[in-house]
């Protein structure tokens, strides 16, 4: 049951409170002009008539509006040590409806987000990549941190995870899901914006630093480095011409959400990814080792009944190395064209090194773990290009 309450605060000498109910308007005495008027209002859900203890929160949106939560104080105890401490005398607070009562530095919506978690009535979205986390997520992490609830943070940092992942196998298993999902996207004969159906990485990356969730920040990050300054979110649903289905389809991001510190860190990425990364993977002595492989095509020896035909045979299917040192020589010209996903195109490079029939089968195995393995070093050092652990250590 929802109850308004209107409190009158004056702030004479005397600082009397009186209570009026607001349904009776005409009770309500007129206000002094040093005096505040504050309006407390039940939660629906968490006002609970056996509560022996009252929180209230301020409102985000109505000012000098509060919400009360009547609730348990052994419930909260058990859940954490500092509100157990907070609670811990209740003879020296003052009193609403009759039990102890506590004003909480907290918005609303916030300590509502608390409070459902610790009674069991918030269910966070358990789908991946569902946008609508974030919020929910952000509001639960920040108080879980404040009043010391580890056991919060111990499930909600695995299910951020899931959409922002820290590590290469599962950043690359999450691209080809959000492929499947396109693919999905794109059978709809009316689509929607596709973007309304993924997590937006500028909130994910402030989340990450907000909260103290760095595991996330790389793969944040790197989507960020994907995508150009006018691929934004406002600005795109703002324009009316952006509604073909080529525009509707693409990523974009909420840039002003970034901090300036944020975007010094994506441009220190961008020219790492461009620059340090290609260097780092193309060391002289690793592309020597790779490119002195000698093998036939088919597997040929030079024995057999007819030696000559063999050794003749042999010698135009040897394994190319002109053909091994041509691929990597393109790689690397088109490495800072598409170092705005990198890790996409060494990839994509792992598939098309197998239609090079002029290089061997054990060499093109050969080419195809140096490429694994390069896309691997760079995952590792995102941290290091987007400069995160001099950040981390700010914050």
């Amino acid at each position: 049951m929802s109850r308004r309450v209107t409190l009158t605060l004056s702030m004479s000498s005397s600082n009397t409170v009186s209570t009026k109910n607001e349904a009776n308007s005409n009770d309500i005495r007129m206000l002094p002009d040093n005096a505040t008027r504050q309006e407390f209002e039940n939660h629906q859900s968490l006002y609970l008539t056996d509560g022996n203890v009252i929180l209230t929160a301020s409102s985000a949106t109505r000012p000098n509006s509060f919400t009360v939560f009547r609730v348990h104080q052994s419930l909260l105890s058990r859940h954490s040590s500092i509100l157990k401490e907070m609670l811990a005398d209740t003879d020296v607070l003052e009193e609403h409806d009759g039990v102890p009562c506590i004003h909480m530095s907290d918005l609303e919506e916030e300590l509502e987000c608390l409070l459902k978690y610790i009674y069991g009535d918030l269910t966070l979205p358990l789908r991946r990549l569902a946008p609508s986390i974030l919020t929910t997520v952000s509001h639960l992490l920040k108080l879980s941190s404040k009043y010391s609830i580890p056991t919060i943070r111990k499930q909600l940092i695995p299910r951020l995870e899931q959409d922002w992942p820290p590590t290469l196998f599962h950043w690359d298993t999450l691209e080809l899901e959000i492929s499947g999902l396109l693919s999905l996207w794109s059978d709809d004969p009316l689509p929607s914006y596709f973007d309304d159906y993924l997590p937006e990485p500028a909130s994910a990356l402030r989340l990450g630093f907000e909260c103290a969730v760095p595991s996330i920040l790389p793969s944040a990050f790197y989507h960020l480095n994907r995508l150009g300054v006018f691929q934004d979110r406002a600005r795109k649903r703002e324009d009316p011409e952006n509604l073909s289905r080529k525009s509707l389809e693409k990523r974009n991001a909420d840039w002003n959400r970034l901090a300036s510190s944020d975007l010094i860190s994506l441009m220190k990425g961008q020219h790492h990814l461009k620059y340090t990364a290609k260097e780092m993977v193309f060391d002289e002595p690793r592309l020597y080792d790779l490119s002195t492989h000698y093998h036939t095509l088919r597997g040929l020896t030079n024995t057999g009944r007819n030696r000559g035909e063999s050794e003749k045979k042999k010698e135009k299917q040897l394994c190319a190395i002109d053909a091994q040192w041509e691929f990597w020589a393109q790689v690397k010209d088109d490495w800072e064209a598409n170092s705005n996903d990198v890790l996409r195109y060494l990839n994509d490079r792992v598939n098309t090194v197998q239609t090079r029939s002029e290089i061997c089968p054990s060499c093109r195995t050969d080419i195809q773990k140096a490429l694994k393995h390069m896309r691997q070093e760079i995952w590792t050092k995102l941290p290091f290009y987007f400069d995160l652990a001099k950040r981390e250590s700010l914050t």
